[in-house]
């Protein structure tokens, strides 16, 4: 892993405040299964339900997951939920709402008491155990660390599994108004390179917003097998996106995309013979 750090700190523990993001009303034509996702999840304890804290968040009132874990429904502050669509998936950009996602974290504050957070995907096998082992004797920047996941882009921080130290998370709350008001060096609605790949998602703003405030990216490319990510595909499959990753292979903490509940526990029952937990 190359942090490319001068002045560091061993991070104390590997601690995880986790949570996913429940979208209902997503812009697309195709019914979502993230609910169904997620409840599978916490029937069977997965996910992020073995993590030290959780939550799950949505747009929509709902109902409790597994009739155990609440369902926090966010609002929408600066009215940009829906401002423009994706052309290949027709769902709205995710940058609007996550950024009120976030100010809710913030001000629920349990994030405070874990030294990681961590966003997974609900179509995201994430195998906590995995993470946690792998943040052993991680060594962090004085402003904070987040995890580059997909190699062979200029900006790699995916978000089926989005990790940030403590540091970084808190110096991300804190700067979410500015980084959506900078349209120099972010502009997010517009996005990078003059709009070339339309405007930001949520993983892209996020890690803008961290690199313009001084939180140092450190790349952690075994951190996850992700479909969605060019690089992590088969040869002959460069091209396809809707490419998903081999399970029966022994790495990954994040295997993604899964968006039926049988693939997905197809998927976990694969990883988890192929490596079981770590120890």
């Amino acid at each position: 892993m190359n942090t490319a750090l001068v002045e560091a700190r061993v991070v104390p523990s590997q601690s995880m405040y986790c949570f996913a993001v429940i979208v209902i009303d997503t812009g697309s034509s195709k019914p979502s299964t993230e609910v169904d996702l997620m409840t599978h999840q916490a029937q069977n304890n997965l996910g992020i339900f073995k993590c030290e804290d959780q939550d799950i968040f949505s747009d929509q009132a709902l109902p409790s997951i597994n009739n155990v874990w609440p369902v926090t429904q966010v609002f929408s502050r600066d009215d940009d939920w829906k401002f423009a669509k994706r052309k290949s998936s027709g769902c709205y950009v995710n940058t609007g709402i996550f950024t009120d996602i976030w100010r809710k974290i913030d001000n629920m504050a349990k994030w405070q008491q874990q030294d990681w957070v961590v966003k997974a995907d609900p179509d995201a096998v994430f195998i906590p155990e995995r993470l946690r082992k792998s943040l052993e004797n991680t060594y962090e920047a004085e402003g904070g660390s987040y995890f580059v996941n997909c190699p062979g882009v200029q900006y790699g921080f995916f978000g089926n599994m989005e990790v940030f130290s403590k540091i970084a998370f808190s110096t991300l709350l804190e700067n979410i108004d500015d980084c959506k008001a900078d349209t120099d060096t972010i502009n997010w609605k517009v996005g990078v390179m003059k709009g070339k790949y339309g405007p930001m998602g949520e993983d892209l703003f996020a890690q803008t917003c961290m690199d313009k405030h001084g939180v140092r990216r450190a790349n952690a490319f075994g951190h996850s097998q992700d479909g969605a990510c060019e690089d992590k595909r088969d040869a002959e499959q460069k091209k396809n996106k809707k490419f998903q990753p081999h399970c029966e292979w022994a790495y990954g903490a994040s295997l993604h995309p899964f968006k039926k509940v049988d693939q997905w526990a197809k998927c976990f029952a694969q990883t988890m013979a192929a490596y079981p937990e770590p120890l």
